[in-house]
């Protein structure tokens, strides 16, 4: 622990010290004045001594405070307990507040809607130039201490008491109008406003550092030629806000006017820069403003900006977490430059080509035409969800779902169209196959799912991907349209004893199956000369039962057919197979009618 007694009580001399001996107290403790005893207990408490009659202290006139902050007494409530009264407000100022009363004591709806619009105009132009002359205030306090007259710590903590609603920013940038001249004449005159203003400040506080040194460098750049670069940016920089402005604009000639009286000044680089970013502040609306600071902090330090990357490439990292109550994933992390620039392109370009777009904008339309806020969450339902299929199976969709989700259809908002673009992005990603293999398969979504499930039978396991997150029927049912789907016949001891697809052909390892099979000859009788491996004979993999029906692919539903078996059974024909079964284009078959 820190023993801090030192730095308050003097070391005794040697003949007083002891276990019995009570160190001396300091002349300036004892001749420490309190307005009376009383405000030294603490209520309710053990240790203290309710004294019968305890002559009050006088406070000495001529030194009401001395400068310890601890030593103020406080009140019951821990408040600083002012010892001097505070005179009332200036006739001026009270005047203010009086009429500041009477304006909440309007009726706001009586007032004609013409003088509302006016008075409410008014004062907010007011209510701006009072805030700057507040800052003019704050900064007298504190350069003056007036706020040990209340007995409060510090400025801040006198500030709470007086507006805990004042901006927190506001005594910050009070101080440094001090010495930002420029600045503060130009928030004065409002050619720019307090939010500009502590823009302004922060990025001049950010350079300070570096400017007027006697190396007469700036980031190891010469400070001449770099103060006449940056300053010039003004002009681009105000140009680019505006559109594009032609050579004869008065605003362009008006700000190049400017930019050359700086340089021309040759007063000291902080100096010009504060006029520079001052000018700027003046010329481009708040939201702009920021980037635009940022632009010349970057061009005066450009190793700062070389960090930035540096730091942004260190910690980078993205983290994808599927959510425990089965609500989606969660996606956290920071991209470096490179990364985060190539997520912007790809992500907008992914955006502007979705076909939903155009849905979006017509029933955004509808809505307003109703009078109804499209993206307000109650402006039409919610997005939906899938309906019991009441045991009519998997791919039976109600039509009541559909007309139910059609009805709520309410247009994206811009955080959702980009997350539905990010995921159309990671789909041509895989359709495209341009994630190469895994396990020597392309890479998909894998879905693993019961036939009870398929089914619908009550009770059936849900639908789980490879990630392990539980799939509803409905995302199950959408996928199943379009996928390639690989059934696996499982025992009831969880052995896989047989293998079905959707895909359109045999795997590679099912061709190799099916040659160790058939010899690699085709399963026809009589239609080919039949030898094994004829180079002359290109076999493929027919569906015995056909795969625009079935829509799967099995070993045991294949056969290999020549180029004369293929024609004859897709032109109505009955063939007869190698092992005695015949076969139409439609399936096996027990009529050997030719």
């Amino acid at each position: 622990m820190f023993d801090d007694r030192d730095s308050f009580w003097p070391e005794p001399p040697p003949d007083r010290q002891g276990p019995d001996v009570l160190p001396e107290v300091p002349a300036w403790l004892v001749d420490w004045p309190v307005a009376s005893v009383e405000d030294w207990q603490v209520p309710d408490c053990a240790c203290c001594v309710e004294p019968a009659a305890a002559p009050a202290a006088v406070l000495a006139a001529e030194s009401p405070f001395e400068p310890v902050g601890w030593g103020v007494p406080m009140t019951p409530f821990g408040a600083p307990d002012p010892t001097t009264a505070l005179p009332a407000p200036s006739p001026t100022v009270a005047a203010l507040v009086s009429l500041i009363a009477q304006l909440t004591e309007v009726e706001l709806p009586a007032v004609p809607g013409p003088q509302a619009l006016a008075d409410t105009g008014a004062l907010l132009a007011a209510a701006g130039g009072l805030r700057v002359h507040l800052l003019d205030r704050l900064a007298d306090v504190d350069t003056r201490g007036l706020h040990e007259l209340s007995g409060a710590r510090s400025v801040r903590a006198w500030i709470k008491t007086a507006q805990p609603d004042t901006d927190p920013g506001d005594l910050p940038l009070a101080r440094k109008l001090r010495v930002l001249g420029h600045l503060k004449a130009a928030l004065t005159a409002r050619s720019v406003s307090v939010k500009a203003s502590k823009k302004v400040a922060a990025a001049l506080g950010k350079i300070s550092h570096y400017l007027d040194r006697p190396d007469g460098l700036i980031d190891g750049q010469p400070a001449v030629e770099l103060i006449g670069a940056v300053v010039d940016n003004v002009v681009d920089l105000v140009a680019r806000s505006r559109g594009g402005l032609p050579d004869n604009d008065p605003l362009l000639l008006e700000v190049l006017g400017a930019t050359a009286r700086i340089v021309e000044t040759g007063s000291s680089q902080h100096d010009q820069l504060e006029q520079a970013f001052t000018l700027l502040a003046e010329h481009l609306p708040a939201d702009l403003l920021t980037d635009a600071l940022d632009v010349m902090v970057c061009a005066i330090l450009p190793a700062m900006l070389e960090q930035r990357g540096q730091e942004a490439e260190d910690n980078a990292g993205l983290s994808l977490q599927r959510r425990a109550d089965g609500q989606g994933w969660d996606v956290h992390g920071r991209l470096d430059l490179e990364c985060g620039e190539l997520a912007y392109l790809a992500l907008g370009a992914e955006a502007r080509r979705d076909q939903d777009n155009a849905d979006d904008t017509a029933v955004a339309q509808a809505l307003r035409d109703q009078g109804l806020d499209p993206y307000a969450p109650d402006s039409a339902g919610g997005t939906g969800g899938a309906d019991s299929t009441g045991g009519a199976g998997l791919f039976t969709v109600p039509q009541s779902e559909t007309a139910r989700r059609e009805a709520l259809r309410r247009p994206r908002t811009s955080a959702r169209r980009l997350h539905d673009a990010f995921k159309n992005l990671l789909t041509r990603y895989l359709d495209a196959d341009l994630a190469g293999s895994h396990h020597k398969q392309p890479v998909r979504i894998s879905i693993t799912a019961s036939t009870t499930l398929l089914d619908s039978t009550p009770g059936a396991r849900p639908a789980t991907a490879a990630s392990g997150a539980r799939i509803p029927i409905r995302l199950l049912r959408r996928w199943w349209c379009n996928a390639e789907t690989t059934a696996f016949l499982l025992s009831r001891g969880w052995l896989t004893l047989g293998v079905q697809h959707t895909g359109r052909t045999l795997t590679a390892t099912e061709r190799r199956a099916l040659d160790l099979q058939g010899g690699h000859r085709c399963a026809g009788l009589d239609c080919c000369p039949g030898r094994t491996d004829d180079p002359l004979i290109t076999l493929a993999p027919h569906h015995v039962q056909g795969y625009a029906s079935t829509g799967t692919t099995s070993l045991n539903d294949t056969i290999w057919a020549c180029p004369t078996l293929h024609h004859d059974l897709h032109h109505g024909k009955t063939v007869q197979l190698r092992d005695g079964r015949h076969l139409t284009e439609h399936g096996w078959t027990d009529d050997p009618t030719f």
